[in-house]
């Protein structure tokens, strides 16, 4: 007996590329890139995720340090301000119908780190920390979903949470598709692992302008993003806005 075929067969990806695990893959190399670049090149200050520079702001308050205090809080100052112009990137340029409105925030993210890479070390390493806190809060706030599953792609610590919280599902519900989703999301985080790890190999060698692998993550990501799946299409192949 003849298995009957579906009416239409679409090789297009079933999401959108804009929440692609490809993209996920190089948003996250980029992300562990960004959180060794600035602690080892500017002051040993983190960019991605905030809950660390809140805790060493206020070790700084409590001691008296208060250009300790400065140095720590900017980033967490600029990261709200990323998320807040994220938001309004989004109602602004999401009927854009040449660019996807996150295809802008990364290109908005690799001329940032473009302009850090030729800012020597020194005095000048707060603005580049407000520079890279800006350029995580971008991409945290415009990419926080990959394949309908919410996800992270600047730190790791709700990515761990999720990962094991679907591999129990699995385990109890026998689903499939929640062993794939925390497999997808432990592929992140190694992808984030393998970010820093060339971060700290590449730092010591390129200093400031090592920044400039990171956008070549990006400039991938940037290109990738170009493909159009069935999603982000409406009638007569416009793609639909999201």
């Amino acid at each position: 007996m003849k298995r009957a075929l579906p009416d239409k067969i679409s090789l297009r990806p079933k999401h959108q590329v804009s929440q692609s695990l490809p993209l996920a893959l190089l948003l996250a190399l980029n992300g562990g890139y960004l959180e060794i670049y600035t602690y080892t090149t500017r002051d040993q200050v983190f960019a991605n995720a905030q809950t660390g520079n809140i805790v060493l702001a206020a070790l700084s308050a409590a001691q008296g340090d208060w250009k300790g205090f400065i140095n720590h809080m900017i980033p967490v100052v600029t990261f709200a301000v990323g998320v807040l112009l994220v938001l309004r990137t989004k109602s602004r340029l999401k009927k854009h119908i040449r660019f996807h409105w996150r295809q802008l925030l990364v290109l908005c993210e690799m001329l940032i780190l473009i302009a850090a890479a030729f800012i020597p070390s020194g005095p000048w390493n707060a603005a580049v920390t407000f520079m890279v806190a800006f350029v995580c809060a971008l991409q945290y706030g415009g990419f926080k979903k990959f394949r309908g599953t919410a996800l992270a792609t600047t730190f790791c610590t709700g990515n761990l949470r999720s990962a094991t919280e679907f591999f129990y599902m699995w385990r109890k519900s026998g689903d499939p598709e929640k062993l794939h989703k925390s497999l997808d999301i432990l592929a992140v985080t190694t992808c984030f692992f393998i970010g820093a790890v060339l971060a700290a190999r590449l730092t010591p060698v390129l200093h400031e302008r090592s920044v400039l692998v990171s956008c070549s993550f990006l400039a991938a990501a940037f290109l990738l993003m170009f493909i159009k799946s069935e999603e982000e299409k409406g009638p007569a192949g416009r793609r639909k806005p999201e």
